[in-house]
């Protein structure tokens, strides 16, 4: 691949994305429009070169879904990236260490270790250090690997060991600490490589010595499993001790007898008792303020306004907060500004429409109601979050031709402001929680987004007609009525046509999640008592499915968090099976707070080699124990009922042709039916191996 897909970049809840083994030279800018992004694989992309800033490593608050969430860059083999952007994206990863937040994993081609990291070995893998850690919370590592070294045929685990010695004399237990087993094998480094870590950990007691062993676990192939500590893979090292920044006894932060000129990040962020910050001009060259989780600050000075080369502002869960300065609106360079979950916030500065950089607003859960009139001149933002904001009013956002995602989930509209449906950049609309009972006719402009979210309306009855000429668009579509229990039933039905209309035409992949126990009626093979079916195919060129679960929330044993998956294996004519094929919706997150049935409906598209005669499908929910540190197990019988169509090459139009009518729909589906009359009767019953 030469290219990137632009369509990628409209995923805005992408989190995963692996593009290795490609022939790009550089990855674009667009990629900051995948907030959400966490794991980013570009390994043996050989001609790569530029990267441009990553959203995985910029400096924002969020709501981390898990207590220990990763991230994971993997660059290994990108032997032509630039030495300077190397050099870039580790430090930017070291920085994110120090801010303590996260945990990053990074692997690169290079041979040094980070400039800033305080204790380095240039010549080995063990160091050690006598300091006094008090407040010690982790430490970031660093491991250069040189292959040439590798005795062993496959490596499996990067470590780290450590031995920490108190003040009292007292060795700890041993400690280790691993970079993800990346098991790669040795022949295909080809030269040294970067492995910078982070872990946290609590220590009751103040450390006074550390000392550290990296080495690799090495296995070998074709003989029982075993390790092998390789020490002399590993030709540098470095540790940086990792600190809570001030004592939970820090009221205010004070000046000092001379500016610190140097210092770019501010971390105050935390369970600190902080009540004030005097005077921020002392930070001249300050580029990220964290102040999130200051549970006792009362006001921000207005100093803030003079710090020119501020971009990042976090002031999320300052819950004593009273007011945002107007100088605020002086810091031209300022792209992100976060005021999330401060109650006692009534309103932003008037002259919020000056920050003409900002990118990314996040008010939401504050006490925040009207929008100033000069919000319309925010011409470059990019992210709008005002959910649980309730009594927001917002003036005519007409201005914001860049915004693409807007949350205005809970704040108790009436009506879907109009404004909303002409911002031609908008692809992600959440709505959900409001008390509106009709979308207006209009909505056929709502269809545009990839992802809208129309959760918990549970007064919202209709939704009007929309044009039949729409959707010429081909992006991914998400839509989400989840517990609108009184979407009127003929609605809810002519949504489910629609969806299973635009899996026919293949122009692209929809999703729905709708209130309701049907599978769609035209849905070719249908179980309408269990998880699982099974069928013959008489057709060649299979391209893809039509897929559909209803799923019952009494039936389902788990946390909050589960995949709706349906596991496919197919048989070809020569009695071959394949590999089995794995078709996940979206990742429902609260399954528990279904009020009732709802129905999941999507599409996928493979290339298959051969033409498969036989398919079976088993339909489950994978529930995730979070307390039992995310594991996953399989729950088939909140599947209550399950639905699949085939997809093939000639049966249907393909993206740039015009859509068919339904009834020349039906009628190849009642062709393909007579075809199939005579083959053996479908499969409910789920395979007692697979239950175990």
């Amino acid at each position: 691949m030469l290219e990137i897909p632009q369509s990628i970049w409209d995923l805005v809840l992408l989190s995963h994305l692996h593009l290795g083994g490609n022939n790009f030279e550089s990855i674009p800018a667009s990629i900051k429009q995948l907030p959400k992004l966490k794991c980013l694989g570009l390994n043996d992309c050989k001609r790569l070169k530029y990267l441009p800033e990553l959203p995985c490593l910029e400096d924002k608050d969020e709501d981390v879904l898990y207590e220990n969430e990763e991230t994971y860059l993997d660059f290994h083999n990108c032997i032509n990236l630039d030495k300077d952007v190397c050099e870039k994206v580790t430090e930017d990863v070291f920085e994110k260490h120090l801010l303590q937040h996260k945990i990053v994993k990074l692997c690169i081609v290079g041979n040094e270790v980070p400039q800033r990291m305080r204790y380095k070995n240039q010549s080995g893998s063990s160091l050690s250090f006598t300091e006094q850690l008090p407040n010690l919370i982790g430490f970031s590592f660093c491991a250069v690997c040189d292959p040439k070294n590798c005795s062993g045929d496959e490596m499996n685990e990067i470590s780290c060991e450590a031995q920490l010695i108190d003040k009292s004399g007292r060795r700890s237990k041993d400690f280790r600490f691993h970079w993800v087993s990346p098991r790669v094998a040795d022949d295909l480094l080809y030269s040294e490589h970067v492995f910078l870590w982070n872990h946290r950990f609590d220590m009751e007691d103040s450390i006074v010595k550390a000392s550290f062993q990296f080495y690799i676990h090495m296995g070998s192939y074709g003989t029982t499993y075993h390790e092998d500590s390789a020490f002399e893979t590993i030709i540098k090292c470095g540790v940086q001790p990792i600190f809570r920044d001030y004592g939970s006894n820090l009221t205010q932060l004070q000046n000092g007898d001379k500016p610190l000129g140097n210092l770019k990040i501010l971390n105050l962020g935390g369970p600190f008792e902080l009540t004030r910050v005097t005077d921020l001009s002392i930070f001249p060259n300050l580029v990220v303020l964290r102040l999130s989780e200051c549970s006792g600050l009362i006001e921000i000075p207005s100093s803030i306004g003079e710090l020119k080369c501020l971009k990042k502002v976090f002031l999320s869960h300052c819950e004593k907060l009273q007011s945002i300065p107007q100088s605020i609106c002086n810091l031209k360079s300022l792209t992100d500004l976060e005021i999330s979950y401060c109650l006692n916030v009534n309103e932003l500065p008037e002259n919020i429409g000056d920050l003409e950089l900002l990118e990314t607003l996040d008010i939401s859960g504050s006490g925040i109601k009207p929008l100033p009139s000069s919000f319309n001149q925010l011409q470059n933002l990019g992210e709008l979050t005002c959910g649980k904001c309730e009594g927001l009013t917002l003036p005519p956002l007409t201005g914001l031709s860049r915004v693409k995602r807007i949350v205005l989930g809970g704040t108790g509209i009436l009506e879907i402001p109009q404004s909303l449906l002409f911002l031609v950049s908008l692809r992600y609309l959440d709505l959900g929680e409001n008390n509106f009972e009709s979308i207006p006719a209009s909505i056929r402009q709502l269809f545009k987004f990839s992802y809208l979210f129309l959760n918990d309306c549970k007064r919202l009855k209709f939704l009007e007609d929309k044009d039949e000429d729409e959707d010429e668009h081909e992006q991914d579509t998400y839509l989400e009525f989840q517990n609108s229990i009184n979407l009127d039933k003929d609605v809810c039905e002519k949504l489910k046509e629609y969806v299973f209309e635009m899996h026919l035409l293949k122009k692209k992949v929809v999703k729905l999640c709708i209130f309701g126990d049907e599978v769609p009626q035209r849905m070719r093979y249908k179980n309408q008592i269990g998880s699982s079916l099974s069928f013959t195919l008489d057709q060649p060129n299979l391209i893809g499915f039509s897929f559909c679960a209803v799923c019952d929330p009494t039936n389902f044993l788990g946390d909050d968090m589960a995949d709706i998956t349906c596991e496919a294996q197919f048989i070809d004519k020569s009695g071959h099976s394949n590999k089995k094929f794995r078709f996940d919706w979206v990742t429902v997150k609260d399954v528990n707070l279904l009020c009732s049935e709802h129905v999941f409906l999507w599409n996928d598209s493979f290339d298959m080699e051969d033409g498969p005669v036989a398919a079976s499908f088993q339909f489950f929910v994978d529930r995730v124990f979070i307390k039992a540190k995310y594991r996953k197990d399989r729950d088939y019988s909140a599947i209550i009922k399950c639905g699949v169509h085939p997809m093939f090459g000639d049966d249907c139009v393909g993206r740039d042709n015009k859509k068919r009518s339904r009834s020349q729909e039906d009628e190849d589906d009642e062709l393909s039916f007579q075809r199939l009359k005579q083959d053996e009767e479908p499969s409910h019953t789920l395979d007692k191996s697979d239950s175990e």
